[in-house]
């Protein structure tokens, strides 16, 4: 796993916390 794939793996885990929603694929 590279540093772009963990920033956009914590950014999605971040929208889901906020929204409450499953994150957009």
């Amino acid at each position: 796993m590279n540093i772009g794939d963990l920033c956009v793996f914590e950014f999605k885990k971040a929208v889901e916390q906020k929204s409450g929603n499953q994150p957009m694929s």
